[in-house]
């Protein structure tokens, strides 16, 4: 089986591309997970002041247990073109009804791994995070 590209040249993927659709779906439990970033002062007499520093956004956990070689390949190429976390992409999530817009995110790790472990077969984590 030769080794993806890893320089980019001929990847399928350009930045900026849609997640890539796989033959195998997500493995569950696949988390989606909504993030606020408040600030909340509290006052010597007990009151509270609120605030909202930004908009609430989501983070999707997705755990790939029994991909194929040509799927895993399909995923690390996208990650590849989207230069890790640094370019955006759709993502539509699992859990939701299919006629909901796609969210706009991007990876939120540096580095990506893929383990192979039976014959044609391969186990991949992504975490995804929404992009304001």
């Amino acid at each position: 089986m030769p080794l993806p590209n890893y320089d980019g040249a001929g990847n399928p993927y350009s930045a900026g591309s849609a997640f890539p659709t796989t033959t195998v779906d997500c493995d569950y439990p696949h988390t989606a997970i909504v993030e606020f970033k408040n600030a909340v002062v509290a006052s010597y007499s007990g009151k509270e002041k609120r605030s909202a520093m930004m908009p609430a956004r989501k983070v999707f956990n997705l755990r790939f247990e029994q991909l194929t070689h040509a799927d895993a390949d399909a995923l690390w190429n996208h990650y590849l073109a989207q230069s890790g976390t640094l370019e955006s992409f759709s993502y539509q999530d699992y859990n939701e009804d299919p006629g909901n817009p796609a969210h706009t995110v991007r990876y939120q790790n540096e580095s990506l791994s893929r383990e192979s472990f039976i014959y044609d077969a391969e186990r991949v984590g992504i975490t995804l995070i929404e992009v304001l």
